[in-house]
């Protein structure tokens, strides 16, 4: 009965472990990015801090016993003291591009024949099923915010290419992208009360709430 019992702890203990190592690497991995944009002292310091903030960046997505990881790890760490402000903008475009290709690709796929937009699918779980005018809301909605994560992957190359003033392809990596995100979210809100009259809008909370849900959802398409 003891080994039985020892046999079914098993699972939950070993799916406890992979929670905290996975709570860790993200932990690390958000210091890593930290370190890598310290511009306190001179070149020489911000160089070691681009070195080891790419290394702690890297143990986040290596696997674990893996040995040519610890040459890429080694590389890569040599590679941010040689060159720290090629290496520090290589990382910071790739991250970038990481953060908005996400959600780029969740709505585009979810555009696709067959599928549910993915504002419909927020929308449903909040409301359940929704009306003719209210569903067709969502889809458009759901096409304007694909067209602002494209445009936004594509900011830093357009602004570096046509811009009046050199610098301006950093604000789109400095914020610039996220400030207008929060502009767009925000003055869609009460847009979406003046297009569609006599319902019952769902709060910031219910939307937080019905986010939850999509993406925990089983069959979710993501």
């Amino acid at each position: 009965m003891k080994g039985k019992s020892c046999d079914l702890l098993t699972p939950g203990v070993a799916g406890s472990k992979s929670r905290r190592a996975w709570l860790w690497r993200i932990v690390i991995f958000a210091s890593g990015v930290g370190v890598v944009n310290l511009t306190i002292g001179g070149p020489q310091w911000q160089a070691v801090c681009v070195g080891l903030g790419m290394m702690m960046q890297l143990v986040m997505l290596l696997p674990y016993r893996v040995c040519w990881g610890y040459g890429l790890l080694l590389f890569i760490g040599v590679a941010g003291g040689l060159w720290p402000g090629f290496v520090r903008l290589g990382d910071q475009l790739l991250l970038y591009a990481l953060a908005l290709l996400g959600p780029f690709m969740m709505f585009v796929r979810s555009l696709r024949r067959g599928q549910t937009a993915f504002i419909t699918q927020l929308a449903e779980a909040v409301h359940g099923p929704l009306r003719q005018d209210i569903r067709r809301y969502t889809i458009i909605l759901t096409w304007v915010w694909s067209g602002f994560f494209m445009i936004a992957l594509g900011a830093p190359v357009i602004l570096w290419l046509y811009a009046p003033q050199q610098g301006w392809w950093h604000i789109p990596i400095r914020g610039g992208t996220l400030g207008v995100a929060l502009l767009l979210f925000c003055g869609e809100m009460p847009l979406r009360r003046v297009i569609i009259r006599h319902y019952q809008h769902a709060t910031l909370k219910q939307n937080i709430m019905a986010s939850r849900v999509v993406f925990m959802r089983k069959n979710s398409l993501f």
